[in-house]
């Protein structure tokens, strides 16, 4: 009976613990691209145009959490019926010792007709945020600088060269609340269902039936 019961606990524990997993799992790309946008520039690709926002300054070696509006118009006003599709590299300033970075995209977890990238490099200077968009409209491309400072490598030319102006914005209303209470209300019931389990005794056994 109580090698039943630590079984129940250990099935139990394990439940919980994969649904911690799944849940940061899901929260955390979401939190990187919510909070305070610190500046935002618009890029013109062609008919397209792109409010790009940014959640951090720059730095060496860690996540720069960037969101990519497409407008639903293009730049003469015609509407656009299907969001254009999106990739994006991170590119070095001429002279730079650093490679081209081909950036992840994907849909932003709170808005998903946005486009969410997180680039991490590991050189300060001046990169350049390469936008091509394939939509509708035609295809195109835009572009916008990225000023990266901290104690990484240096690049070689154009470290100092002035971004892109970015223009600041209202510090978003969106919170963590959202994530936090399925997965509290989850492992609430995880955790009645645990102790339902333990508490339940364990079933009777049959006894055998002699023979006559």
């Amino acid at each position: 009976m109580k090698d039943r019961a630590l079984k129940r606990l250990g099935n139990c524990l394990g439940l919980v613990a994969l649904l911690i997993g799944l849940a940061w799992l899901w929260a955390t790309p979401a939190a990187a691209h919510k909070g305070k946008v610190v500046s935002s520039t618009v890029v013109t690709a062609g008919p397209y145009t792109l409010d790009v926002l940014f959640y951090t300054s720059p730095q060496v070696g860690q996540t720069i959490p960037i969101t990519i509006a497409p407008r639903p118009t293009t730049s003469d006003g015609q509407a656009l019926n299907t969001r254009p599709q999106l990739a994006a590299t991170l590119q070095p300033s001429p002279g730079m010792s650093a490679r081209e970075i081909r950036l992840r995209v994907y849909d932003d977890p709170d808005q998903t007709v946005y486009y969410a990238v997180d680039p991490v490099v590991d050189t300060r200077g001046v990169w350049v945020l390469q936008l091509a968009v394939e939509g509708e409209a035609g295809t195109a491309t835009g572009s916008t600088k990225l000023v990266v400072t901290g104690e990484g490598g240096p690049g070689q030319s154009n470290a100092n060269a002035p971004a892109q102006a970015t223009t600041p914005v209202p510090a978003s209303q969106g919170t963590n609340i959202g994530f936090a209470i399925p997965v509290a209300v989850g492992l609430a019931l995880l955790g009645v269902a645990g102790w339902w389990l333990l508490r339940r005794p364990a079933p009777k056994a049959t006894p055998a039936r002699r023979r006559k």
